[in-house]
């Protein structure tokens, strides 16, 4: 277990292993911080890899504000996969 943001966060193997092998930004490829969550966990995403993307901050950030939309039009390659998470 780790903690995140004052929460006990578990780390699946799988999700664990998607951020070795993903080290960079999927959109920008800078250095990704971490696996974002197509759909939250929050919202019964998992932490499998279909459910993830790598994204840096600035990324991140940028699909909270603005969507996932925002990421698809920045990286169309993506597409397939952000809407098969979320169909």
């Amino acid at each position: 277990d780790k903690q995140r943001i004052g929460m006990e966060q578990k780390w699946d193997e799988e999700y664990t292993r998607y951020w070795i092998n993903n080290p960079w930004c999927q959109v920008c490829f800078g250095t990704a911080v971490a696996p974002a969550h197509i759909i939250s966990r929050g919202s019964g995403g998992s932490d499998k890899s279909s459910n993830l993307l790598s994204l840096c901050l600035s990324c991140h950030q940028h699909q909270h504000n603005k969507g996932w939309a925002w990421v698809i039009s920045r990286a169309p390659d993506l597409k397939d996969k952000i809407d098969g998470s979320r169909n």
